[in-house]
């Protein structure tokens, strides 16, 4: 493991579930560790929870004894002040965590804009359910040392955060599926977006590449290593899948990802369709919660972006549209030729007027400022509909001008729907 770091010092900023990982691991290493956080009740709940570690001020430490300095992802590595202060100190944790594996551990990242910790999810399931024993955490919500050190695979969904953060992350098989617009207020431009998104195959030992995707298929076509195409076009076994628990249309690209990858440890067609059907997905992507009537009700909080919210939209017909938040640059634009399976939308959040505008004269709307507005609205309107309808709450927008994040706008969702269950 990382004996390397005993008696060492080193800097932990942000103490988020991340940053009391990575300080439970370095204090297990025996390293001296700093901790600190721009949220005080972050710093007081660390220092309850791990005395040991060192609360100070990171003006005020030696910075020529540092050794590390680890950054919880969404840190801005080049503009936060901590940076400016570690200089070229700066690991992620995924990074850090890497290098303690042995090399018999099989590493597999998965990136890409839309996707990433469905297939990073059904990958894991996959592996396990062929009997490998697999740990799955990174990005989709357990960090990677809270991960069993025992494991045999791990299967590690990494975002452009922590590509960022990280000068080289080595993994054995790199999924990349896809990207889009996104992120790119963070990234500064979309160059910089998918130069981000392209270091995870660079230094892999081979790389499972989306073909669908014109950027990605470009990636594919020069990247000069070990490389597998990956399309959902016409794949043989998504015409095998019946009975699936989850969407095989908004999933399509994540199962043809994930064949290709059990593909590389040898499971065979049966055992791979036998474990897509026992999964069961995501909450809030493209998540069906029940059906009221005639209204099927689906929240897809997870969609933050206009190509995630596509996947949805394709899966059903008669849609009333719950959408908007915190908008990404290209908007709802790129979902125009969709249009015509909405039959109404109902606006909410910081680009209502912004939507307003791109659905002028092509879809009716409705701007209901809340979620919880929009819901009672949308619910009014679909229950007087004669036909088979869907209210899709796919906001296509990210949560922050309302929410802490997709999962509290994902639950409050749920919790409506139960609400009116009963």
């Amino acid at each position: 493991m990382l004996n390397k770091y005993q008696n060492k010092k080193v800097a932990v900023f942000g103490l988020a579930r991340t940053g009391l990982s990575v300080i439970n691991a370095m204090l297990n290493y025996k390293a001296v560790v700093y901790g600190w956080d721009d949220n005080e009740q972050q710093i007081l709940k660390a220092r309850a929870t791990y005395p040991q570690c060192d609360f100070i001020h990171p003006s005020l430490y030696n910075w020529n004894e540092i050794d590390q300095l680890i950054l919880s992802p969404g840190i801005d590595s080049k503009t936060h002040w901590i940076a400016q202060c570690a200089k070229r100190k700066i690991k992620s944790d995924i990074e850090l965590f890497l290098e303690a594996l042995t090399p018999q551990q099989k590493i597999i990242g998965i990136t890409g804009t839309n996707g990433k910790s469905t297939t990073t999810s059904l990958i894991g399931h996959i592996l396990e359910f062929a009997g490998k024993k697999v740990a799955v955490g990174g990005n989709i919500g357990i960090p990677v040392y809270n991960l069993n050190i025992h494991a045999e695979i791990y299967v590690i969904e990494i975002s452009s955060a922590h590509l960022e953060l990280s000068e080289k992350i080595k993994v054995d098989i790199a999924v990349l599926l896809n990207i889009t617009p996104d992120h790119i207020d963070t990234h500064g431009c979309m160059e910089n977006y998918i130069a981000l998104k392209s270091k995870l195959i660079n230094d892999s030992e081979i790389a499972v590449i989306g073909c669908d995707n014109n950027i990605t298929a470009k990636i594919f076509d020069k990247f000069p290593g070990n490389k597998i195409p990956v399309s959902a076009v016409n794949h043989a076994i998504l015409n095998a899948i019946d009975n699936a628990k989850i969407n095989l249309i908004s999933n399509a690209e994540n199962i043809a990802a994930t064949y290709a990858v059990s593909k590389l440890f040898d499971i065979d067609d049966d055992t791979f369709i036998d474990g897509v059907k026992s999964f069961t997905g995501l909450k809030y992507r493209n998540e069906i919660l029940g059906k009221v009537n005639n209204v099927l009700f689906v929240n897809d909080s997870k969609a933050t972006n206009a190509a995630s919210s596509e996947k949805a939209i394709l899966s059903y017909s008669n849609i009333y549209w719950i959408v908007g938040g915190k908008s990404k640059v290209e908007g709802i634009e790129p979902l125009n030729t969709y249009f015509s399976q909405i039959r109404k939308a109902f606006l909410i959040g910081e680009s209502t007027e912004t939507f307003a505008n791109t659905l002028k004269d092509r879809v009716d709307f409705i701007k209901c400022g809340s979620l919880e507005n929009a819901f009672e609205l949308a619910f009014q309107d679909a229950s007087d509909s004669k036909e088979e309808v869907t209210i899709l709450f796919s906001p296509a927008c990210a949560s922050f001008d309302q929410w802490k994040d997709f999962e509290e706008r994902g639950a409050a969702f749920s919790k409506m729907f139960e609400n009116l269950k009963y």
